[in-house]
């Protein structure tokens, strides 16, 4: 999905990069496709540790298109994905044991409410998040624009800012088979 996603959209990414502003893929991999996981996930490692190969493969190859390609890789958090393990005694703890911060995700990690509105074939939110980076944790706000361009496809674009400065911007399309 992480290659044919990136591969339909190419001629879109190549039209839309400069070398000044080059275009964006964020590939969401996790923690455990660049470390050995605690638990015995072998499908779940394995493919996670394939979305940062083909990430890293794809930003090798497109950055000369004035593409850059990128993977986030989310440590755990609460899921139906996880509750077989936070539920059982002691699993949270032994979770947690492994995450920098001394515990898993949660939600006052997203700081405040979300605010927005709805326009047309348009919704704009805003919201800040707590990020960790190297130790360090940083509140960092979002400016969330989502738009449906037609009944299987939405693009989001978001811009990150800290202090007013804006630090990041993503574009994502998600399309429907």
């Amino acid at each position: 999905a992480v290659f044919g996603l990136t591969a339909g959209l190419l001629p879109l990414l190549r039209a839309a990069g400069t070398e000044e502003d080059p275009a964006r893929v964020i590939n969401i991999g996790s923690i455990d496709g660049i470390r050995v996981p605690d638990t015995e996930n072998y499908p779940y490692a394995a493919s996670k540790a394939a979305v940062h190969m083909v990430t890293r493969q794809l930003a090798h190859r497109l950055t000369s298109d004035h593409v850059t390609v990128n993977a986030i890789a989310p440590g755990p958090f609460p899921s139906k994905m996880m509750a077989f393990l936070l539920d059982a005694e002691g699993g949270e703890q032994l979770v947690a044991s492994g995450v920098p911060l001394g515990r898993i995700g949660r939600p006052d990690d997203v700081v405040g409410t979300a605010e927005g509105q709805a326009a047309g074939n348009a919704l704009q939110w805003r919201y800040t998040l707590k990020l960790s980076v190297d130790g360090t944790v940083y509140e960092v706000q979002f400016d969330d624009w989502m738009f449906l361009i037609d009944e299987k496809t939405v693009l989001n674009r978001t811009t990150m800012s800290k202090f007013g400065v804006k630090v990041g911007e993503v574009t994502l399309a998600f399309r429907k088979p």
